[in-house]
């Protein structure tokens, strides 16, 4: 819980003040967790999968965004993806950021399929969600081995049987719940 890291990457991005108008960010533990899930998709999912920031081909589902599409709204400033922001407590104002889709619901109250469209890669964030993993694959369905996730649990359980993750503590997280969870190629 001591790094600097992300704080001080997040305040050299060039759409870090176009973030912090839209408010999306209500404390420093928010940033870090979101930039947490970026880092770990760049240095975990991009070159080992063969994905690629500016392919508007690939989607990005953030399950559990909370009240604002935090780590949706950095992924679809960061990247060419569509960026869908998925929480019952999402408040749905207009955000006017391209490539960003908003939800108010439940994980289990959503169905998306992105097993028969034009969409290369699904990547799924997780950031200190309480849906249940089980609840997300059954509401997210990609072509074989196409879908890819990163979970930064909190209190859900957040484990796919079976498959093998990449697991590690990232500090640069400021809470104590700081532990990084990735499934490729589902």
């Amino acid at each position: 819980m001591n790094g600097k890291r992300y704080i001080n990457e997040f305040l050299r991005l060039t759409c870090a003040p176009d973030l912090l108008a839209l408010k999306v960010f209500q404390n420093a533990k928010e940033v870090t967790g979101s930039m947490a899930a970026y880092h770990a998709v760049r240095v975990h999912l991009l070159d080992s999968c063969n994905i690629n920031l500016n392919d508007p081909q690939n989607a990005l589902v953030a399950v559990g965004d909370g009240y604002t599409p935090r780590t949706a709204a950095l992924f679809a400033f960061r990247s060419k993806w569509m960026c869908f922001s998925i929480d019952p407590l999402l408040r749905t104002k207009q955000y006017n950021v391209k490539r960003l889709w908003l939800d108010q619901c439940r994980i289990e109250e959503c169905h998306f399929n992105f097993r028969f469209s034009e969409w290369n890669n699904v990547i799924v964030v997780l950031v200190h969600n309480h849906a249940p993993m089980k609840a997300v694959l059954g509401a997210i369905e990609a072509k074989p081995s196409k879908l890819h996730i990163v979970a930064i649990p909190c209190c859900a359980e957040q484990y796919i049987p079976g498959k093998i993750e990449i697991g590690y503590i990232d500090r640069n997280i400021w809470s104590p719940k700081n532990e990084v969870r990735i499934w490729r190629k589902l």
